[in-house]
Parts: C-alpha cells; structure tokens; sequence
C-alpha cells in the first residue's frame, strides 16, 4: 500500500497537480514485512496495529513536516535490531503515541532540528533517544527504559550539546547489571538553554550511576521538578553531574535520591557555580563508606542564591557534607536550607576547603552535624571568612571529639555573627573559633551553649583588633570549658565586650592569655576570671541605665555573680571595686544586667506597636499619646496607620513602615478625592521613621468643603521617604513644620497645600516625572505665609514647584542637576535669596508649558510672577537659562551668574528691575550707598565702587 501510494504521488507531482502536498497514511503489519519502513515525504502515518519486524531498524525518516502518530500501538523488533526508528537529515518530526520493544536503541535522531517525541513507551537495551547534532527537540511525557546486562545504559544521550531542547514530564529508567554505567540523561559536550524539568528518573547499576550527567558545562538553563534516584553498587551515585561550570541557570524544586558504597553526591560540579538559583530541592545522599555530598563544588560558587533546600548526607564511614566547595565561596546567599549530615568522621554543614567565604551571606539556616570525630556547622579548611555575614541560623554539632560551630582555620574579618543558636556536643570542641587574626568584627545577639569538656564558646587566636561582642548568650558547662577564650599577642583598639551573659560552670567564664586593651562592661559574669594586663571592666562613658525604676548615667561595669558587696546609695553600683585576679572593674553592678538593672524605664507610658498590632485595615490611633513602632512593620493592608486623634506623637525609632498605598492618613480612612465626615485634627508629630513603597506615604483625608483649613500644628520630622509614588500629600494644613526629611526615589515628594508652612533641611533626590502628572517636584503645592530653607534638590523633574502661591521665602537651598531648580507659576510677593542653583537645565523658570496646559493658566504670561526679590543667588553652569522669568515688579540684584549657557532671558527685563534699591555697602574697605545690580562673570567695562561702568547686554535690551 506504501509503495502504491507513493506512486501515485510522484506522477501527480511529474503532472504538475499537486506542491509540496501532505499525505496522511496508514502504515500496518504488511509495510514492513519486507523490511524498514523508509519515509521522506510530508503528512501524518498512522500505525494502525502492533507490528513485527524482522529489519536493522523499524523506520527511517529523512525529511520535513513528518508525523508519526502511533495511535497506541507498538513496533516490535527481534531482539538483535538497532533503531526503532532512525531520523537523519530531517525538520518538524513528530513521533507520539507509540511503544516500542526489542531494539538497541530506541529514537535517533541525527543532524535533526525543531522536532518531538512525545507520549510514546520506548524501551531499548542501549539508548532510548540517541541525540547527534540535533537542536530544539521536546521530548515529553514518554515513558524511556534501556536496560542491559551487557553494557552502560542510557535513557536520553546526546553526542553534541543540547541547545533549546526541552526534555519534560517524561519516566526515565535506565538499568545495567554489568560493571558499566547507566545515565538517566547524558549530554556529551554542554547544555545551553534548555529546559529539563518534571521528569522521574532512576539510573541503577554496578559500577556508575548518574540521573542527569553534562560532560561541558550547563548555561542559561533550567533543571526543575524532576524526581531523581540513583543506585549503584560501585562508586558514583550523582543525581546531577557538570564536569565543566554551571552560570546562569536555575536548579529548584528537585527530589535527588543517591546510594552507592562511595562518591554518594545530589549535585555535582567540576568548575564553577556561577550566577545560578539552586532552591527548594530535596537532596538525599547516602555512602555505605565514604564520600557523601549534598551539593559539591570542585571549583567556587560565585554570586549565587542555594535557598530553601532540605540536604540531608549520610556516611557510614568517613565524610558527609551538606555544602561543598574546593575554592570560594563568595558574593553567595545561602538561606533558609535545612541542612542534615552524618559521619563516623568528618561531617560538615557548609565546608569550603582551599580557598575563603567571601561578601557572603548565610542566614536562616537550620544545620544538623553528627560525628563521632570532626563535626561542624559552618567551616573553612584552610583559608578564612571575610565580609560575610552569618545570621539567623540554629546548628546543632553532635560528636565524641573535635567538634565546631562555626570555624575559621585563617583570619576572620569585616564580618558578622549575629542571631543564631548553637549547640556544639563534643570534647575539645570551639562553638566558635578563629585560629588566626580576627578584625572588624561584629558578634550579637547569639545563643551558644556546649555542655562537653575542654571547649570553648568563643576561642580567638591571633591578631585582632576592632571587633564587638555584645547581646550574647554563652554557656559552657563541661571540665575546662571556657565562655570565652583571648590567646593572641596583638591586640588592636576598639575591642568591646558587652551586655552579654558569661557562663562557665566548671572553668573560666572569661580566660586571657597576651591580650591587652579589650573592654568588658554590662556583662553578666558566673565563673572564674583570669585576665592578662592592661585590659578594661568598665565603659568608656557614661551609660544612662535604670534601677529600681529611677534613672541613672555612669560608668557602667560587669555583674560578677556572688558579688555582694554593698551599694550604699542604691544607684546600682557596688562600692568596691572587684579586683579578682589582676581585674580592675571599678563600678560592677548589684544586679543582674538586663533584668535589675535596664537601658529602658520599666514603665514609659508609651504605647508600643509591633506587626501584631495591625490589622487587614492596618493600625488606628483613637486616643492621645505616644505611639512608637519596635520593629519593622510590613502592612497587609491598602492602609498602615490611621490617626483619628489630636495631641499624638508617632515615633517610629528608624523602623520601616512598608508595603500598600496609604501608609498614614490623618483624618479618618483615606479615600480618593474629597471625602465626608473628615476628623479635624491639631498637635500631631511623625518622627524617626522610613516609609518605604507606598502610593502616599503621609496623606490626609480631605472634605468637599474645603474653605477652612482643619490639620494644624503638624511636625514631620527626620523620615525618610523612599520608593513611594508619592511622599507627602498634605492639605488643607497651617502651622506646619517639615524638617530634616528625606525624599528620594518617587514620583512625587512633598505635596502641601495650606499656609504658615516651614520645610527645613530636607533633601530631595531623584523625584521623576510620572505619565499622567505634569506638575511632578520635590516640592509642589499652594502655600502661604511659608519658608523653604536649607533643603538640598538634586536629579529631581522639578526641585520646586509653587502654583499660586503667596508670600513665600525661599532660602539658603540648593538646586543641582534638575530640570527646572525652581518653577514658581502665578506666584507673588515672595523671596529667593541665598541660594545656589548649578548644572540644571534651569534655575529659576515660569515658561513651563506643560503645567499651564494641565492647569489651563492660557498664555497671558505677564503676572505669572510678581513682586519677588531674588538676591544674593549663585545660577553656575546653567544648561540653558539660569533665569527664565515672566512677569513684573520683581527685584532681581546681588547674585552671581558664571558660566550658564544663557544667564537671563530677554523677556525677563519688560517690566521686572535688575537692580536693588538704595543701600550702604562696603567694597575694599570703602563704604558706599547706591543701587546694586548682579554679578555676570565677566568684566563689563572699569569698576567703580564696586560696580561697573559698562551695562550687561542680553539681545533686546541692556541690563544696568
């Protein structure tokens, strides 16, 4: 039938009937009696029943646009055949629904582009899909078997690089029972953006078994979703395996299961990670002997994220590691792993072996080792820890012997311990240590605790200098065991020791051996002391503390339990100094730190927030008083605070307020445009906090009636608004301050409407123009009676930005690198003065088209400004015009124009005076009355008092 119709096809073609026409047929049991099934033309063949063949292979494929549709059924070769079916030289193939038996290797497809397999049953006893030259291939959801007792086994293989090949939601197994190897998929050379993703996998074999193996290096791709598990009763068990880099993919959401007897890895990598996400994968790797890695680099990982992973690592022998790297670690986040090892020696959380931790972070982590000798939580072999930092974690270190929390076999610098609980068990152990120069340091906030013999809680030897230790926790309780060891010979200054609890049941809270200069104060102190000389038990200055509810300020030194000596004036300190073994503490305390004595009052009458306080309609202050955020408050609502009450103070002591689109509103619930029922509000402060990605950061709720002014008496001081659509939007305000403000990073800074307003000392940087608002600024609004003074306007649209304004000063700010320093529009009896305007487009302007069309102001551009005096002004480096002004009966003398592109415009002097009115004034010790004009950065004739005799020229008149 094949053959009748191909015959039919050609003489229509020969006639000239049919192009490039697509058949359909089926293909059944007769076809391929004779042997292989070739095709080459275009269309769909169906196979319309299981076949047998007794052939090399069962098709073969050399052409475009070919569709092979199984419908189910299966072609079944005799055992000793070699491709089920061979594509060569061919685009476009789709090979679907179909299964196949008895064949070395299954799909081949060779110098093959843009085509399929999808949802067939291929078992081969070699290679299921053999891969040559070929590019952008999908195999999906197949069921692949090889499976040999002969030789190495391979589910997919590809003899080149696979690029753009998407391999997905297929069932991989490859099995060997000979000392060979089985692959679940192997690329021969590299993986270039491609996708392998929701596959099972399972290699099993006695010699090597690898689910995923790439002898280049794998780049820009994504390895997601897949189950892998791996079998081997030889050595090498990898679930993923790179023998060259990894950069710039993602590997996430994996299920990695290894055994073997050695070399038990989930991920393996040869050279560098770079750039790449490894996230939320369960990795299981278990060696009957040695060698059992969770994720292992031979090279360095490299400005990567490995987050949210569960790693557990099991050696019945020697050597379980979690994570792994030859080189660096460095400008990496490892975060929120749970990460499990276990070994008879040598068990490890995070190791790296020859070279360093770099500017990295490891943070939240919980890490579990176990080993009768060598466990450790954080560990580097033979180099050091710098500018890292180390947060958040719970380790747990279980041994017989030689046991480490975190450990730095060189130096320790720029870097912070802070936060985490560690639990080392283990004689001759260091929860933490630094065997070599330890500088510019930060350890707070931590737990540590060891109940093992001759350990140490903190252990430093070598150089150091500049380093911190406070808000710990340190707990010793084994033979010998020491909270806190010093043994090192240089010591450099600013070495502080304080508000921790030192505890060591048995041996020396604190022992120091060559130390000098280090400072201990506010610490809790149970154990023994042995100090060097020349250090210090008492503050550098005086601390304000409470006791038994009274405040104090003093030199504060340490609690020494059992020290109870007397304190005659009930002030907290005891009278005599303790001077156990050469210690001078001067002032130690008569009760416990922290608890007897405080840095805050018991009671302080404020009411303090935290993120339970807020509700899905955030947080409404109803009553007076003084609300204070104590920490870092992320909103859940469109809302973060509501003040519905006068006389309240919100201070958020630098904590951030984030996340929604009003972050506080004065005035009841915000609303857009004028609303009802609004709360007249008076005596309201907002100090010490950052309002960060709101649409309006400080808002009120306005009424319909707008005739009378109802927020008065409001101070907003030292915020920082950032990232915000738009910082303040205050109307219908007077009596308000707004001072030492930071504005950056908005569409939108201060938007005020109201009178008797001061901003003071504000900055505003980078306030962008937004697509549908024209009147964009640092500053924009309508006020009266207002003074703008000392505020810095940098990279902004518009710094300023006044509309119809009245007496407003303006002073001593700076304008630089915006469009327009300042636009004022329809804008009278005002003062400039005392200002620098420098490499903007325009200092001072009212031409400004954009806002008169929004506003419809119409082009009648002589009272646009009226009644200022600008004086004492520096316009440098302008682009375009230092000053563009329209209007009348302003006074413009005593500044200073250099180097603009154009100083003033000539429309400028119609009705405006460039010169001041009569004052006494002193030049080389002369004094002398006259009538100033400006500085132009030029010489204009002879200098006569100060003034030359020749007037300034701007084309179209002459400025005197």
């Amino acid at each position: 039938m094949i053959k009748k119709c191909l015959l039919l096809f050609l003489l229509l073609f020969a006639l000239g009937g049919v192009n490039a026409v697509d058949i359909n047929y089926d293909l059944e049991q007769s076809d391929f009696d004779s042997g292989t099934v070739s095709i080459s033309y275009p269309g769909t063949y169906y196979l319309t029943e299981n076949v047998n063949i007794t052939g090399l292979n069962g098709i073969n494929i050399t052409g475009e646009n070919i569709t092979i549709e199984g419908n189910g059924f299966s072609i079944n070769g005799s055992g000793s055949g070699t491709y089920f079916i061979n594509v060569e030289n061919s685009k476009n193939i789709t090979i679907q629904n179909i299964a196949s038996n008895g064949f070395s290797y299954g799909v081949y497809f060779h110098d093959t582009d843009s085509s399929k397999v999808e949802n067939s049953v291929i078992n081969s006893m070699s290679k299921a899909v053999d891969i040559a030259n070929s590019y952008e291939l999908t195999i999906l959801r197949n069921t692949l078997t090889a499976n040999s007792s002969v030789g190495t086994v391979y589910g997919i293989y590809s003899l080149d690089s696979m690029i753009n090949t998407t391999i997905m939601e297929n069932t991989i197994t490859s099995t060997t029972d000979a000392s060979a190897e089985a692959y679940g998929i192997y690329s021969y050379i590299n993986m270039i953006n491609s996708t392998i993703s929701e596959n099972n996998i399972t290699a099993n074999s006695a010699y090597h078994s690898i689910g995923f193996y790439v002898d280049g290096y794998i780049q820009d791709s994504t390895i997601t979703g897949n189950n892998i598990t791996v079998n081997t009763n030889g050595e090498y068990s990898v679930g993923l395996w790179a023998k060259g880099y990894i950069q710039d993919s993602t590997i996430t959401g994996n299920i990695i299961n290894t055994d073997a007897p050695s070399n038990s890895m989930g991920i393996c990598v040869h050279d560098d990670i770079v750039n790449t996400n490894i996230s939320k994968n369960v990795i299981s790797a278990i060696s009957e002997a040695v060698d059992a890695y969770g994720i292992y680099d031979y090279g360095s990982i490299l400005t990567s994220t490995i987050t949210g992973n569960n790693i557990t690592v099991n050696s019945s022998n020697n050597n379980a590691y979690g994570i792994y790297t030859y080189e660096y670690l460095q400008d990496t986040t490892i975060s929120g792993n749970n990460i499990t090892t276990n070994a008879v020696d040598d068990s490890a959380s995070i190791y790296v072996y020859t070279c360093s931790i770099v500017n990295s972070d490891i943070s939240e982590n919980i890490m579990n080792a176990i080993s009768e000798n060598k466990a450790y939580g954080i560990y580097t072999e033979n180099y050091h820890i710098q500018d890292t930092t180390i947060s958040g974690n719970t380790i747990t270190i279980t041994g017989d012997n030689n046991a480490r929390g975190i450990y730095s076999s060189r130096y320790f610098t720029g870097s912070t311990i802070s936060n985490n609980t560690i639990d080392v068990t283990g004689n001759n152990s260091y929860i933490l240590g630094f065997n070599s120069d330890f500088n510019n340091n930060e350890i707070y906030g931590n737990i540590l605790s060891t109940s093992s013999s001759q350990s140490y809680g903190i252990y430093l030897s070598g150089d150091s200098g500049n380093y911190e230790f406070y808000d710990n926790n340190i707990t010793v309780a084994g033979e010998g065991s020491e909270a806190i060891k010093l043994s090192y010979w240089l010591s450099g200054p600013n070495s502080n020791i304080y508000r921790n609890n030192i505890t060591s049941e048995q041996s020396y809270a604190i022992d120091i051996i060559h130390c000098q200069g280090v400072r201990f104060y506010q610490n809790n102190i149970d154990g023994l002391i042995n100090n060097g000389t020349n250090n210090y038990f008492v503050s550098s200055e005086n601390i304000t503390y409470y006791y038994n509810g009274t405040p104090y300020s003093s030199i504060l030194g340490n609690y020494w339990v059992g020290y109870l000596e007397a304190d005659t004036n009930g002030d907290g300190i005891i009278d005599t100094p303790y001077t156990a073994n050469y210690t001078n503490d001067t002032k130690p305390l008569a009760g416990i730190w922290g608890v007897d004595l405080t840095s805050k009052a018991p009671e302080d009458g404020k009411i303090h927030l935290t993120h339970d306080d807020f509700t899905e309609y955030g947080y409404t202050i109803k009553e007076p008083g003084t609300y204070v955020l104590d920490e870092d408050i992320i909103c859940e609502s469109f809302v973060g605070i509501i003040i519905n009450s006068s006389d309240v103070v919100l201070d958020g002591k630098g904590y951030n307020l984030s996340a929604g689109a009003f972050g506080i509103c004065l005035g009841g619930m915000p609303e857009k445009g004028p609303s009802e029922n609004c709360i007249p509000l008076k005596n309201i402060t907002i100090k010490n906090i950052v309002l960060y990605q709101w649409q309006e950061a400080i808002s009120v709720r306005f009424p319909i009636d707008e005739s009378d002014y109802i927020y008065s008496e409001i101070i907003v001081s030292n915020c920082n608004f950032s990232e915000n659509m738009q910082g303040c939007f205050l109307v219908l305000i007077n009596n308000t301050n707004i001072t030492n403000c930071n504005f950056e990073n908005m569409q939108g800074g201060a938007g005020i409407y109201g009178e008797d307003i001061t901003i003071d000392s504000c900055t505003f940087t980078n306030i962008t123009m937004f697509e549908e608002d024209t009147d964009s600024a640092g500053i924009f609004g309508e006020i009266y009676n207002s003074m703008i003074k000392n505020c810095t306007f940098e990279y902004n649209v518009r710094g300023l930005l006044l509309e119809e304004s009245e007496d407003v000063t303006i002073n001593s700010c700076t304008f630089t690198n915006n469009s327009a320093g300042i636009t004022p529009i329809m804008c009278y009896n005002g003062i400039i003065s005392g200002c620098t305007f420098e490499s903007n487009e325009y200092g001072i302007r009212t031409w400004d088209y954009e806002i008169y069309e929004k506003f419809g102001y119409g082009w009648d551009f002589v009272d646009i400004l009226q009644n200022y005096t600008l004086s004492k002004n520096n316009f440098v480096g302008n682009e375009e015009y230092a000053l563009e002004i329209l209007g009348k009966n302003n006074e413009i003398y005593m500044n200073n124009f250099e180097n603009n592109s154009e100083n003033v415009n000539f429309e400028a002097v119609l009705s405006n005076y460039f010169h001041s009115p009569e004052l006494t004034y002193e030049y080389e010790g002369k004094t002398y009355t006259g009538r100033l004009g400006n500085y132009y950065g030029e010489e204009l004739g002879i200098s006569y008092a100060g003034i030359f005799d020749k007037p300034y020229g701007i084309e179209g008149m002459m400025i005197s």
